[in-house]
């Protein structure tokens, strides 16, 4: 079983999980009241808690790690209640921890998108989902007709 070195009741630990090669990243999107994905390594003697991600500017409510997804260049980690539950996604290479690479928003962002709630990467192509009120739905694509 595995468990974060620090996490506490409340912390959603397990909300989210990725696994990719020797290495299960977890979710805990309630961590220090601004969330934080714990990273595994799967060493000789077993799994091992071996770094901890979070955003340096991590502000309370932020849900760091609510979703996650990974290929074996790339970690993407959801931030859906970040600046007014906008949301973003920060991305990491797999060859680094601490603080990402970059961290991406919708282009015309509105408090309660919740931009990264939703997660899918393959390859070189990244899907992320906003469910929040904004008309438009998927994408931002047309909303169907009545009737």
């Amino acid at each position: 079983m595995l468990t974060g070195s620090n996490t506490m009741l409340g912390d959603g630990f397990g909300s989210a999980l990725v696994a990719q090669q020797n290495f299960v990243i977890v979710g805990a999107p309630g961590a220090g009241g601004k969330g934080a994905a714990y990273v595994f390594a799967n060493l000789q003697n077993g799994w091992r808690e071996v770094g901890i991600l979070s955003l340096p500017d991590g502000a309370p409510g932020d849900e760091f790690g609510a979703r996650l997804a990974a290929t074996a260049e790339v970690l993407l980690v959801g931030v859906p209640g970040r600046d007014s539950a906008r949301g973003a996604v920060a991305a990491y290479r797999s060859d680094g921890m601490g603080t990402p690479d970059a961290v991406f928003t919708a282009a015309n962002d509105q408090p309660g998108d919740r931009f990264g709630a939703a997660l899918v990467v393959q390859g070189d192509l990244a899907l992320i989902g906003a469910p929040g009120p904004a008309p438009g739905g998927f994408l931002g694509g047309p909303q169907p007709k009545p009737g």
